[in-house]
């Protein structure tokens, strides 16, 4: 039996699947043209994908990452929440954002196993 998958938004973004995980929520802003999935929420493991159109997406369209820092709260102190990494890549023509506590070679690695 295959997985429902959200229909597609009026821009043609049709949301990736992510093999052997099924995610915990889907969001289709199809006004937007922007799926969010949720896989693993509130775990270690958790992470975040959201795919845009090109088109639609921002104007800075290169892949790019972003290592999260250690944030100093107001009392002097390191912030002890877990930040999340971060990964834009494109995938056909979609700019496709991936988020979590991975590294991000762990998160570039999962987005190369992304599959309509």
């Amino acid at each position: 039996m295959k997985a429902a998958l959200p229909p597609p938004s009026p821009s043609g973004t049709v949301a990736l699947r992510l093999p052997g995980r099924k995610p915990d929520s889907v969001v289709n802003d199809s006004a937007a043209g922007v799926i969010r999935q949720s896989f693993d929420t509130g775990t270690p493991r958790e992470l975040i994908i959201t795919q845009r159109s090109r088109f639609q997406a921002d104007s800075n369209k290169a892949p790019q990452s972003e290592q999260a820092a250690p944030r100093e709260v107001d009392n002097g102190k390191m912030d002890t929440v877990s930040p999340l990494n971060k990964v834009v890549v494109i995938i056909n023509a979609q700019e496709v954002t991936l988020e979590g506590r991975q590294t991000i070679q762990q998160l570039t690695e999962l987005a190369r196993t992304l599959t309509n």
